[in-house]
């Protein structure tokens, strides 16, 4: 009953995801459905998939997404900046 309840609520999850506006909030809801699948997981007696499901797609995947989505934060603003440096010196030029 709980495995069911589990997987019902990853599939709501799931489509929440696809959904989804905000990448940040993509990412923390994918966090929580590798979280779900890998209780699931061990209440079908498969502990050796619930503990890799829960470390490395709950934890490990979930840092290297915010880690990447805060290294394009990084190279998107300094490209503004760039930008806005740029279009300084036109305005001079005029």
């Amino acid at each position: 009953m709980l495995t069911n309840l589990l997987i019902a609520f990853s599939v709501i999850l799931a489509l929440r995801i696809a959904i989804e506006d905000s990448i940040v909030k993509c990412i923390l809801y994918s966090a929580v459905l590798s979280a779900l699948v890998g209780v699931a997981f061990y209440t079908l007696n498969a502990p050796d998939l619930a503990i890799t499901q829960i470390s490395v797609n709950a934890v490990l995947l979930t840092l290297l997404f915010a880690y990447t989505l805060s290294k394009c934060g990084e190279y998107y603003e300094k490209g503004r900046e760039k930008e806005k440096s740029k279009e300084a010196k036109d305005y001079g030029k005029k």
